[in-house]
């Protein structure tokens, strides 16, 4: 799909730091990433433990030490810091928690474009509520990893490879 988009990032970094499963998603997502955009250098903020997931992508990597140096808001703006000495001209946060928003609101204070994740809540307290009757399916969490690259203007399909099955239960 190539940069026909001037306002198209040219590197993008995407913060996520914990839940091992959610960070092993986000791959998915990176991998449709990189399909439609292979010339967008892409930069994945998460603690080392979890570059495995990533292995066979070219990605590039800032190491977040949460327990460490990265700790505090004076932390997050060190690392927003080493972002922006990388380059970055775009962020995607599709992790939502306080220490991302820290994250990027210091590149968005340096007129960094960012986007973040809509975690749907709302939608999974609904379903809660009504004990998942009458209730549309949630949005898979890749689905919404992709909606946050298309928030900063990329043009990509993310769909789940998979059909899901109604079943049934006979009485």
């Amino acid at each position: 799909m190539g940069r026909k988009n001037k306002r198209l990032p040219r590197h993008l970094v995407v913060f996520r730091t914990s839940a091992m499963g959610d960070v092993a998603m986000l791959a998915h997502a990176l991998r449709a990433l990189k399909e439609a955009y292979p010339d967008l250098r892409v930069t994945v903020a998460t603690r080392p433990v979890f570059r495995a997931f990533f292995t066979g992508l070219d990605l590039g990597f800032m190491d977040v030490d949460i327990k460490g140096v990265h700790h505090s808001l004076r932390g997050m703006w060190r690392l927003a810091a080493d972002a922006r000495r990388l380059g970055v001209d775009a962020v995607a946060d599709v992790h939502g928690v306080l220490r991302s928003v820290m994250f990027r609101t210091a590149l968005w204070l340096r007129g960094v474009p960012v986007a973040a994740i809509e975690k749907g809540r709302e939608e999974k307290k609904e379903f809660i509520r009504k004990g998942g009757r009458g209730v549309k399916p949630a949005k898979h969490t890749v689905v919404r990893y992709c909606d946050v690259f298309r928030k900063l203007g990329v043009n990509m399909s993310c769909e789940p490879r998979y059909q899901t099955k109604k079943l049934y239960h006979k009485q």
